[in-house]
């Protein structure tokens, strides 16, 4: 029985050098058949979807479905639920795509709406069909068909989706507009100031000169939705319905904290060489540079325009800041991230010592309006517009030394970016909860703490604010209003919490400090506006120029 045994599990060598020869025959074979078909799929291909044209039911009349591209390697769709249902947003159209690769359709997350992706994947994964992420030619129509009907009951049905900003209450002879903010989201009310309006823009010529923050980039980028998410309290998925950036807008971001400059968002499609753009008025009173690359595209054409943007910058004015937002990595994984970033600074770099600008340094981030990436990373940006920083940063170091305090953040309360922090490494997850705690404070005090004394003035956060939360794991949470704009927040064990009198008379202390500051800055300005013309880098000399007014758009 045992020699049996031994004789049924192992294989003698001319057994195995028969069974590898025909196992490499077999694949030979298969490989040649996969060839075969390769050469002739492109011919089969077309000649079954005309077949399929001709059908009555055919997904080419589906409603609601419209075919970009029908090809032997890609598919591409868009799905527009508003022509299912009228509760629906017109403005709302899904792009899916899908791509033919090693003898399969697979279905692409990269084309969904990114608040969408895992969703819609999800969807069709449990549809009960897991083949419609991966399905043969022989079956890419009945695949479609499936995914159209998981759509429209999707679209008419879920209340998921139902409670997504896709929803309006408004008829079909009504315009459709988004819905304004969410949870966790500030109040509409709560911000900078009402706008202006739009009117043209000159250069300006009154003394005060506040530094200006560009943001450019290619098309669809991602710059206008930065700027609506970061200082607008935009919800990022109502981003999905801006449209693009035809000319120069202005944002004046303005209060009585450090955070006083303007963000200037540029067309993708501008011209650097043409006559209407003066690159000594746009360039020569900028602060920072910030240009955005969509990770999720092709890349190359975005880092030839940063390397023409950066160079043209650099001669008219050297001290510039140049930050370079690795934008929308939020549908990337995480080592994808990282090559990305790594392949874009190398070459991004290259490209400039290449052009003979060795001395230019670009700042890289990787941001994602769907977290609070870029928040962080215009934190950062801010912050080097900031002369007083490390004054401010000695401060918190001081307080947090004399408090037990484990990590402190100096928070402008309206855009959620922190102008100033303590010496110690900024960990994410700590910033997320400050931040998360600042979105607490304020939509609480807006339903609760709020009374109108001032129908001029109207604001939730005020000099009263201060809120304290007790973690799980041992960790306090502790915030105080500085003025109307500023917050700090303080991360620290429990157990230091105890001495709370000696944090509270500590902060008095630093908060008077930081007004003391605020009165340097307000005397140095005076006295820098008093002294004549405005300067630009350094020079007491303005541009000539003319921005042409119907190129810009300005909001105050």
């Amino acid at each position: 029985m045992s020699t049996s045994s031994s004789s049924s599990f192992f294989i003698f060598p001319e057994d195995y050098e028969e069974s590898h020869d025909d196992y490499v025959a077999k694949i030979r074979d298969e490989e040649e058949k996969i060839q075969q078909y390769d050469l002739e799929r492109p011919n089969k291909f077309s000649a079954y979807i005309e077949e399929v044209k001709n059908d009555a039911d055919s997904i080419f009349n589906l409603p609601a479905f419209a075919f970009l591209k029908f090809t032997h390697k890609k598919i591409k769709f868009t799905f527009t639920p508003s022509k299912i249902t009228q509760f629906v947003s017109k403005r709302l159209v899904f792009i899916i795509s899908l791509k033919y690769r090693k003898g399969y359709w697979m279905v692409k997350r990269d084309y969904v709406p990114v608040n969408y992706k895992w969703r819609i994947y999800k969807l069709f994964y449990t549809s009960g069909r897991p083949s419609h992420f991966r399905f043969t030619d022989e079956n890419v129509v009945e695949a479609i068909h499936g995914m159209w009907k998981i759509l429209c009951e999707w679209t008419t049905k879920d209340d998921k989706f139902r409670r997504n900003k896709c929803y309006s209450s408004y008829p079909d002879d009504e315009e459709v507009v988004p819905f304004d903010g969410h949870a966790g989201s500030f109040p509409k009310e709560f911000g900078y100031g009402a706008f202006d309006g739009d009117h043209d823009v000159t250069l300006s010529t009154n003394n005060e000169q506040k530094p200006r923050i560009l943001l450019m980039g290619l098309r669809r980028s991602g710059k206008s939705s930065i700027q609506k998410v970061v200082f607008h309290k935009m919800s990022p998925n109502e981003t999905l319905f801006l449209e693009s950036t035809n000319k120069i807008v202005k944002d004046d971001i303005n209060n009585s904290s450090f955070v006083q400059f303007q963000i200037w968002d540029f067309p993708g499609q501008i011209d650097f060489f043409d006559s209407t753009f003066d690159s000594d008025m746009i360039f020569g009173g900028c602060g920072a540079l910030v240009f955005v690359i969509d990770a999720q595209d092709d890349y190359m054409d975005a880092l030839n325009k940063l390397n023409i943007t950066v160079t043209k910058a650099y001669k008219v004015n050297q001290n510039i800041k140049f930050e370079v937002f690795i934008h929308k990595v939020d549908g990337l994984g995480d080592d994808f991230k990282m090559e990305s970033q790594r392949d874009i600074h190398q070459r991004a770099n290259d490209d400039l010592l290449d052009a003979g600008y060795d001395k230019i340094h670009l700042s890289f981030h990787l941001t994602s309006i769907y977290d609070h990436s870029i928040f962080e990373a215009f934190s950062k940006v801010v912050q080097k517009l900031i002369p007083q920083l490390p004054a401010l940063e000695n401060l918190l170091n001081i307080l947090n030394t004399n408090s037990a305090i484990e990590k402190s953040f100096l928070f402008d309360v309206v855009s959620k970016i922190y102008i100033a922090t303590d010496s110690t490494p900024v960990d994410m997850q700590s910033y997320e909860l400050c931040c998360d705690m600042i979105d607490v404070v304020i939509d609480v005090s807006w339903i609760y703490g709020y009374s109108v004394r001032d129908e001029q003035e109207t604001t939730a956060f005020d000099e009263q604010s201060s809120s304290l939360i007790k973690l799980n794991n041992g960790t306090v949470l502790y915030l105080r209003e500085v003025n109307k704009f500023l917050a700090l927040v303080c991360i620290l064990r429990e157990d230091n919490f105890d001495h709370k009198g000696v944090i509270d008379y500590n902060f008095l202390c630093f908060r008077e400090a930081i007004q003391q500051v605020f009165e340097l800055r307000n005397k140095h300005q005076t006295m820098t506006n008093s002294s004549g013309s405005p300067i630009i880098n350094g020079k007491n000399i303005i541009g000539d120029g003319h921005v042409n007014s119907s190129f810009i758009d300005e909001t105050n």
